[in-house]
């Protein structure tokens, strides 16, 4: 009696591969958002004084403002 094994070695590299694409896709995202809130900050930075305070935000506090979602300080 004969004995047949099949073994798909496509397996043991689609799994690295899939990682490589989901550290990429991760670093995308994280790229996307800190250029969205660079912009965020700009604009911020581009206001008065004045325009600051009636958005209740001190021009030294525009940083925190921003990444309020994220940072807890």
């Amino acid at each position: 009696m004969a004995s047949l094994t099949y073994s798909d070695d496509r397996a043991r590299t689609r799994r690295p591969l899939r990682d490589l694409g989901a550290k990429f896709g991760a670093w995308m995202e994280s790229f996307m958002e800190a250029h969205a809130r660079t912009g965020e900050i700009n604009a911020l930075r581009d206001m008065s004084d004045a325009e600051l305070a009636r958005r209740g935000i001190a021009r030294d506090q525009i940083i925190r403002h921003v990444y309020r979602d994220r940072f807890f300080f």
